[in-house]
């Protein structure tokens, strides 16, 4: 076990390119529902939260001994007992998550790509090459997360680089005071949208520890909502408030207007293809997640290719019968699946936090009184 160590910098990374799966469809969409063409200030409003959850997942995971992981925090902040049902809670949640996000993709392949192909041949393919990664170790796919999130990262900084010239102020200005509920509404489906970060957290037992981690982490969080920033003033500033709630996937659109005559045509192609990368960075996170958290709670035996079976069969199932059309779907993932991680990926998590930190606090006092009298 010692053997399949990662550095925190691939935790990272492999989450930032997972989380870019859910992005391009919730983005700006969901948010422009709240705050209409001021929701490109939404990853500006979620930020004080983004921070607060990095806080709580780094700092309480940072305060317990090497090998734990968020598992182990919820232990000991609520109790054994508690703790583990909690974690049950996470592992079927996870596993859903799975499902859902797996038939998610699918469906985004048949409206960009192939319109007339069935539906359960992608599902099929994604479940295989899902449960192909999630048999491996996980310090191999922290290695292959780090080239997803390079290549994913390049190529979606540079296509909104030239995508600005497309942007129209009157997209996006001018903003009131009076638009500041909404775009902190819209602040929040952001935060729900990084609650993803939980089930990096659950696999953090594999990760080494240096010092000065905790700066990477605020650091991760800055660039994380500069890039969320950036693309939701390209996709809001380009189409309109009233044409990206129309649209199902704004990026892809917005990048149809990027080419040189002569050098390369048809980006949106390329970009296309390449979002499957992000797909199997989120859907692999998931499934080793599953892994960690079953380890915990039935031994390590389940926490290798055992756990991982157990975890994509329940997301095939799922995928395949348990899930509603593309448009139910839809709203599933904006409403019921976005509350959840709020409060599973965010509230949970910073209660934790708080109450290891009042426990330690306390057992200081306490330890400073005995002193005394003795």
């Amino acid at each position: 076990m010692d053997q399949d160590k990662i550095a925190c910098r691939q935790l990272l990374a492999l989450l930032f390119a997972g989380l870019l799966s859910p992005m391009i469809q919730l983005l700006p969409g969901h948010t422009v529902e709240f705050a209409g063409r001021g929701a490109f200030l939404a990853p500006l409003a979620a930020l004080p939260g983004i921070l607060a959850l990095g806080w709580a997942l780094e700092g309480s995971i940072a305060s317990l001994p090497r090998g734990s992981g968020m598992a182990q925090v919820l232990e000991q902040a609520f109790g054994r007992w508690v703790g583990r049902l909690l974690t049950g809670v996470y592992l079927v949640w996870a596993a859903v998550l799975l499902g859902l996000n797996l038939r998610w993709a699918a469906f985004r392949f048949l409206a960009t790509s192939y319109r007339n192909a069935p539906l359960t041949f992608f599902i099929v393919v994604l479940l295989l090459m899902t449960l192909w990664l999630g048999l491996g170790k996980f310090s191999a796919f922290a290695r292959a997360g780090e080239i997803f999130f390079f290549a994913l990262g390049a190529v979606l900084v540079v296509t909104l680089v030239f995508s600005l010239s497309q942007v129209r102020a009157e997209g996006l200005l001018p903003v009131w005071t009076e638009d500041v509920p909404g775009i902190l509404r819209s602040g929040g489906a952001v935060l729900s949208l990084t609650g993803y970060s939980v089930f990096a957290a659950f696999c953090a037992g594999g990760v080494t520890r240096r010092p000065n981690e905790g700066k990477r982490t605020w650091k991760w969080a800055l660039g994380y909502c500069a890039v969320l920033t950036l693309f939701q003033v390209v996709c809001i500033g380009s189409f309109g408030e009233d044409l990206v709630q129309r649209m199902d996937i704004p990026y892809f659109m917005a990048v149809k207007g990027i080419g040189v005559e002569g050098a390369f045509q048809r980006v949106e192609s390329l970009v296309i293809a390449l979002w499957v990368l992000a797909d199997l960075a989120l859907l692999g996170l998931l499934v080793f997640a599953c892994r960690s958290m079953l380890g915990y709670l039935r031994g390590t035996k389940w926490s290798g290719r055992r756990g991982g079976i157990l975890a994509v069969g329940i997301a095939g199932m799922v995928a395949l019968v348990w899930a509603p059309d593309a448009f139910q779907l839809a709203a599933w993932m904006r409403n019921a699946v976005a509350w959840s991680l709020t409060v599973l990926g965010w509230m949970v998590p910073l209660a934790a936090a708080v109450v290891l930190m009042v426990r330690k606090k306390y057992d200081k006092r306490y330890k400073r009184k005995e002193d005394g009298v003795s």
